[in-house]
């Protein structure tokens, strides 16, 4: 009798282990998937700078994430997507959260338009802790052009946001 209840325990916890693990973490099929761990994850960016990487990462993130700050509401941090080509819709999703001031945000944009232009997606960090955000909307990548990522913190007034596991995936 008590080898059942501690089996049935035991299961239990396992159980519920693993379905808190799915929750915090999302299995997603990523197109293109952006960590910051090392200087070399910062190839190929516009803006960052290897002192922007903190010894601060998200569930099942490894063990940095990228620090950012500004305070305009030009970019902080852009990536052109070259190794994504084909056509369909899009949806961004990463995980992040509040560093100071007025916080920031991490968006999906054609690689010829700039924020705030149609053709952009995007979210901000809303918290204090690490939060997966995905965008409900996506966007559309026609035949000729690439996709963007940009990273922004601040605006009018300072502000900064952590964030890592930026993920980019075509919906159809």
């Amino acid at each position: 009798m008590h080898r059942s209840l501690f089996q049935l325990f035991f299961f239990s916890i396992i159980f519920l282990f693993y379905s808190c693990s799915a929750l915090t973490s999302p299995e997603v099929d990523y197109d293109l998937l952006k960590s910051f761990e090392t200087e070399a994850d910062l190839v190929n960016w516009e803006g960052l700078h290897p002192s922007m990487l903190k010894e601060d990462a998200p569930p099942n993130g490894g063990s940095k994430s990228l620090h950012i700050g500004g305070g305009c509401v030009i970019p902080t941090g852009r990536y052109v997507i070259m190794e994504i080509s084909k056509v369909g819709f899009y949806k961004l999703s990463f995980w992040g959260k509040f560093g100071n001031g007025t916080g920031g945000g991490v968006h999906l944009t054609l690689s010829d338009s700039s924020f705030g232009e149609a053709g952009n997606i995007g979210r901000r960090c809303l918290g204090e802790e690490w939060t997966y955000y995905e965008t409900e909307e996506t966007l559309y990548l026609p035949p000729g052009k690439l996709l963007c990522i940009q990273i922004l913190a601040g605006g009018i007034a300072g502000g900064s946001i952590y964030v890592d596991n930026i993920g980019i995936r075509r919906v159809n």
